[in-house]
């Protein structure tokens, strides 16, 4: 896999970053103005990207790819390197840390009434 954001500091990586970028842009879905503002809204309230500027934010809102999950399905197995950032649009997930629940969260991001301000974002850290 690639990653989108450079491994070394310098001029040259910067220049490998915008390629990289450029490249995953490339993938990039189209998104419904709604649910570019869910995901924005998700990751605002996420304390990793508190600082980042507008533009930054938006850049990381068209990054974000749809991915299904089936029922029990394990998204994130703990300890495993951390390589996927999740915003849960529908349904429901459980944490568990060492095998113990430790919460969940809902979303319905379709339903008309759904309001839940739990946050939906998350992923290995």
């Amino acid at each position: 896999r690639r990653k989108i954001w450079p491994r070394r500091h310098g001029p040259r990586d910067s220049i490998e970053a915008r390629n990289q970028l450029r490249e995953a842009s490339e993938r990039w879905t189209i998104k419904q103005e709604t649910e570019m503002d869910y995901i924005l809204k998700e990751l605002q309230k996420h304390f990793l990207f508190t600082e980042l500027e507008p533009s930054q934010l938006e850049t990381l809102v068209q990054a974000f790819e749809k991915v299904t999950f089936a029922k029990d399905q394990v998204i994130i197995h703990q300890g495993e390197p951390g390589d996927y950032f999740y915003i849960l649009f529908k349904g429901s997930v459980a944490f568990e840390i060492d095998g113990e629940n430790v919460g969940t969260t809902t979303a319905d991001h379709d339903a008309p009434n759904f309001v839940d301000d739990a946050p939906k974002a998350f992923g290995e850290l």
